[in-house]
């Protein structure tokens, strides 16, 4: 017997969706570019002055690793979920040709919308969107911990199979010792 699925969402509420997707895909775009590239001195020389937010942003800093996991998990699926419905919604209108139209479509969308435009936008203002987003990413990481130590313990075991189990300091934590040394 074989078993039939019909996704059968009226056009109106699939193209709601995707959009909304894609919203939650140019938050996710924008908190890893903004986490990467914020100012690490700027931040603590606000967390000295009480700035509650640079505070944060310093402890979300501490579990980076674990956040960047997070911000990735989170971004992945809501664009899979997003060609999903782009894809049934495509099925619906245009039979099988559906299939490419949607990959196409939310290739051009993902790329220009949730990823290059929030990006270079974290590229250009990093500090004042990571203190913004700081909260939100925050409670995102939170909900999606579970599902991320799954994906962060399957990680480490793959790693391990290969023998790179184990971190090697970059030039960056480097210069970011000798940075704080400095400070």
């Amino acid at each position: 017997m074989e078993a039939h699925f019909e996704f059968d969402l009226p056009e109106w509420a699939a193209v709601t969706a995707i959009l909304l997707l894609l919203l939650i895909s140019v938050f996710f775009s924008l908190a890893e570019t903004a986490l990467i590239g914020a100012s690490r001195p700027r931040m603590h020389a606000l967390a000295r002055t009480g700035n509650s937010r640079a505070q944060l942003v310093n402890r979300l800093r501490a579990r980076q690793d674990e956040l960047l996991s997070a911000i990735l998990l989170g971004y992945n699926l809501v664009n899979i979920v997003a060609s999903a419905i782009a894809t049934g919604a495509m099925i619906k209108l245009f039979g099988q040709a559906g299939v490419a139209y949607a990959a196409v479509a939310m290739t051009l969308l993902v790329v220009i919308f949730g990823e290059v435009l929030p990006k270079t936008l974290a590229l250009r203002r990093p500090d004042r969107l990571m203190l913004a987003l700081a909260p939100t990413v925050r409670v995102t990481a939170a909900i999606l911990s579970p599902v991320n130590r799954v994906v962060q313990f399957v990680v480490n075991r793959t790693l391990r199979l290969f023998g790179a189990h184990r971190a090697e300091r970059g030039a960056g934590e480097h210069a970011a010792e000798e940075l704080r040394g400095a400070i």
